[in-house]
């Protein structure tokens, strides 16, 4: 099939394809059809007129599988990577021998440096990594290191000690060049200046997550011609508390003397649902071919209005695995995407050391009020928040063992099974919203919306400006329903009515617009 660009796209091309125009920011509303954009661009790019090569053009893709599924599409001369596999090329080339990956590196140095029942282990390795992406050194400033602490709520019960250990660590870290672990990719890259190959042209999709070690990866790559294409929405912007910062694109517009576009048409949402989004994102605009939609709340819900291939979304972990509980005890098969999320859980388990369920729920009691005190004190509210989060997931799940299996084990294997990152279109997909970004369904529930979004904990501007885009992120995860549900709302039914649920919907709808 041909392309045919619309206005929006052709702005786009015809600014790119310009020899002396700028670098672009191009900022492209939920489901506007970025990754075309980008695709049909790349077969524009005019080559240097003093060469007879191609031009030299690097593809940035968020994750590896992104990458992959570009490089089908784009042409030959477009080289699409992470910046984690650049990272990893360029120190290799550095190196009299290729490193090996290592995930476990800093884990195993920490583990050398501390006591076998240290508690803040975890948290030490935890700190490693966020000074690596920090570009923090060994002898960096204490207020510095402090400064990570606070922001990304690394809780350590020794502080002091514990930072003296992650210095160390972070150090023999740094002096080991024959493994490497993930982190390593980008932060040795850069502080050993590695030798990246420059580029005439730069794509970095996903823009507004990046952070500072990566722009300046990308100062590695330029030349004095190199022209960057930068596609993002800064209302999207929601991993902050990871890394990302949280004024990503204005940075890059900073740093890149970039001008601006627009892709503000989305194609992906029915207008019903763009019309909720445009309380959060004005400019948002549905396609005049988009289908109408609905958006309206349920005040009461059974087990027919929850489909195979629909989405559950919630601001916070605890609903989801109540609610999820809910879905397996009238049969309808779920799974809750977050394999990480879950694995964070059993490590709050395992750290009690508790050889009972009574003995877990006393030491996990003990542990909720002892750290939520503490972050009290730090006045780390989203600490507070995931704590209590935490604590809460952990009830819902022991309280749903059998009588004759409540072993730690069993609650274990249970939160493994559940927590996964699986696609499966035959199941009805539980996700945290944050879990949820880059995919889309059908028909999205958004669960406790109002309650929980935005977060009562997110207290600095920054973080209640990325809670906003939190909700327009859930919003437009939907393709053509978009229903807002409580929980502990269910509306029990015969087991033998038969349920026809587009119908039913249609016939509950009041006056209001609500759903009775």
């Amino acid at each position: 099939m041909s392309f045919t660009p619309s206005p929006r796209q052709q702005a786009i091309f015809d600014h790119v394809v310009q020899p002396a125009s700028s670098s672009l920011i191009v900022e492209a509303v939920a489901g506007s059809g970025k990754t075309t954009t980008l695709v049909e661009l790349l077969k524009l790019l005019p080559a240097d007129p003093d060469s007879i090569l191609p031009p030299a053009v690097l593809f940035l893709a968020f994750n590896k599988l992104i990458a992959e599924t570009l490089a089908a599409r784009c042409p030959k001369n477009v080289l699409c990577k992470t910046f984690h596999s650049l990272g990893l090329a360029a120190l290799s080339a550095s190196l009299p021998k290729r490193p090996q990956i290592e995930a476990r590196k800093v884990p195993k140095i920490v583990f050398e440096m501390t006591e076998k029942d240290n508690p803040d282990v975890a948290a030490i390795i935890k700190l490693v990594s966020l000074a690596k992406g920090s570009l923090l050194l060994p002898d960096s400033s204490d207020s510095l290191w402090e400064d990570i602490i606070r922001h990304y709520d690394v809780q350590l019960e020794e502080p002091r000690q514990s930072l003296r250990i992650a210095k160390r660590a972070l150090e023999k870290s740094n002096n080991d060049l024959l493994q490497i672990d993930f982190d390593d990719m980008l932060y040795l890259a850069v502080l050993r200046r590695a030798p990246f190959q420059r580029y005439d042209y730069i794509m970095v999709d996903e823009a507004q997550d990046t952070n500072d070690i990566q722009i300046e990866m990308l100062r590695l790559m330029t030349t004095a011609k190199t022209k960057f294409v930068f596609v993002g929405d800064p209302h999207q912007a929601i991993y902050g508390f990871r890394g990302a910062n949280a004024d990503a694109m204005d940075r890059i517009k900073s740093a890149f003397s970039c001008t601006t576009l627009p892709l503000d048409i989305s194609y992906r949402c029915a207008k019903a649902v763009v019309r909720k989004a445009q309380e959060y994102v004005r400019h948002i605009q549905p396609s005049n071919s988009a289908p109408e939609g609905q958006c309206q709340t349920l005040s009461k819900y059974h087990e027919g209005h929850f489909q195979p291939g629909s989405a559950i979304l919630c601001r916070n972990t605890a609903p989801v695995v109540g609610f999820a509980y809910q879905l397996l005890k009238r049969n309808i098969r779920c799974l809750i995407r977050g394999r990480d999320i879950g694995a964070q859980l059993c490590g709050v388990i395992k750290k009690m050391r508790a050889d009972s369920i009574d003995c877990l729920i006393d030491r996990l009691g003990e542990w909720r009020a002892r750290e939520v005190q503490r972050a009290a004190n730090d006045q780390n509210e989203s600490a507070i928040e995931r704590i209590h989060d935490q604590h809460e997931c952990l009830t819902f799940f022991i309280e749903q063992l059998p009588e004759d299996r409540r072993t730690v084990d069993t609650l274990l294997n249970r939160i493994v099974a559940l927590f996964t990152d699986d696609e499966n279109k035959g199941v009805v997909t539980l996700s945290t919203v944050h879990k949820a970004k880059g995919l889309e369904w059908d028909e999205v529930f958004i669960l406790d919306g109002p309650k929980l979004m935005p977060s009562k904990f997110a207290k600095l501007p920054w973080q209640q400006a990325q809670e906003r885009n939190l909700i327009y992120v859930a919003i437009t995860r939907a393709k053509q329903s978009l229903y807002y549900i409580n929980s502990n709302t269910w509306q029990e039914v015969e087991p033998e009515a038969e349920i026809n649920p587009i119908e039913e919907r249609r016939a509950e709808v009041g006056d209001d617009g609500l759903v009775m």
